[in-house]
């Protein structure tokens, strides 16, 4: 299908997305020349008498109201508009270059640990943010984070998420994605931001093994055992992890609301918490370095050296053995080269 010339007042550039509730496309506002993300709203299938206008008053009701959120980890709503004689609603938002995470994490893939810290603390920011401000998102899932290259992480699609959880759905349609919902999504109960949480904890939790918690052949086992199945701890997964990554993720996806976190940032810094243990746990367990004889990574350590001489100090008190063994089987070359290395490692670095 042929893309239009504009939508409004926007001129369409290309099509970007595609999704069961719009097209999303590349767009440029002629009036002050800004790029930006303009998604229409319309179904891919009919509506009911009535359920239409229904729907859109809430849209802009929701868009109105997550317009208001301004966080850096948010995607900024710039405008709506409305549906006309000439085309659907939309809503115009910034326009993020970057890498998808759904699309970074398919095929098992994972993210280093500090990078997984980064990650999750700034979308439990972005979150608890929008959630003081009386907006839930309702369905964080990686397909709605994008990773921008300076590290910044972007949630997408506030102010739209909530419209496709209200009730507009029709027999083999499911809105929302339900290896990422919270069971008092899937059973219908009233949610709050602790449902946005457990999403949070799915990710954490694919983040951490490169698998989904959840999963099934259909979207009913899928259901089934996000509100009756605990998933596997995650360091069977992934054995480098240590217990404490296990009494996190066993928190953030209670299947009862009221045992997760108060706040999205609490979960944030008991990973934060976990990873600097496991790090330290890391740090113990490395010989000392060539230069100034403490593990990599102890206070005043050269960063600058990490790994690259490891171990030659550990090696020295061998050779010097060896050197003054008189029956040492060495030939005399090599015995002056050792003692070259024991010199050297034995002398001041500057």
């Amino acid at each position: 299908m042929d893309k239009p010339g504009t939508i409004g007042r926007y001129e369409i550039l290309e099509e970007v997305g595609r999704g069961s509730m719009g097209v999303v496309y590349k767009a440029r506002d002629p009036r002050i020349g800004r790029v930006v993300a303009l998604k229409t709203i319309a179904f891919s299938f009919p509506l009911a008498a009535g359920e239409e206008d229904e729907f859109l008053q809430r849209f802009y009701h929701e868009a109105q109201i997550a317009g208001r959120l301004n966080h850096p980890n948010i995607v900024t709503i710039h405008d709506v508009g409305e549906k006309g004689a000439e085309g659907d609603a939309y809503i115009a938002m910034e326009f993020v270059m970057g890498t998808n995470l759904h699309d970074l994490l398919a095929g098992g893939g994972r993210l280093p640990l500090a990078q997984v810290t980064e990650v999750i603390g700034q979308l439990a920011l972005a979150l608890d943010y929008a959630h003081q401000n009386g907006v839930v998102h309702r369905d964080i899932k990686p397909a709605n984070i994008v990773l921008m290259e300076n590290g910044q992480a972007k949630i997408l699609d506030f102010g739209i998420a909530r419209l496709a959880a209200g009730g507009f759905t029709r027999p083999g349609k499911f809105f929302g994605t339900p290896n990422y919902m919270a069971p008092e999504q899937v059973t219908g109960l009233e949610v709050d931001g602790r449902a946005d949480q457990f999403a949070l904890g799915v990710i954490l939790y694919q983040l951490l093994t490169g698998e989904k918690p959840f999963v099934g052949d259909s979207v009913t086992a899928i259901s089934y055992q996000v509100v009756n199945v605990d998933p596997a701890p995650p360091s069977k997964l992934n054995p480098s992890l240590r217990p404490s990554f296990d009494r996190i993720l066993r928190k953030a996806l209670s299947k009862a609301a009221s045992d997760r976190y108060p706040r999205c940032q609490d979960l944030a810094d008991e990973v934060k918490a976990a990873v600097a243990d496991w790090r330290a746990a890391s740090d113990r367990s490395t010989p000392p370095t060539l230069v100034s004889g403490r593990r990599e990574g102890a206070q005043g350590a050269d960063p600058a050296g990490e790994g690259g001489v490891r171990g030659i100090t550990f090696l020295a008190p061998r050779w010097a053995r060896l050197l003054v063994d008189p029956g040492s089987p060495l030939p005399l070359g090599w015995v002056i080269f050792l003692a070259s290395l024991a010199i050297l490692a034995a002398a001041p670095f500057f």
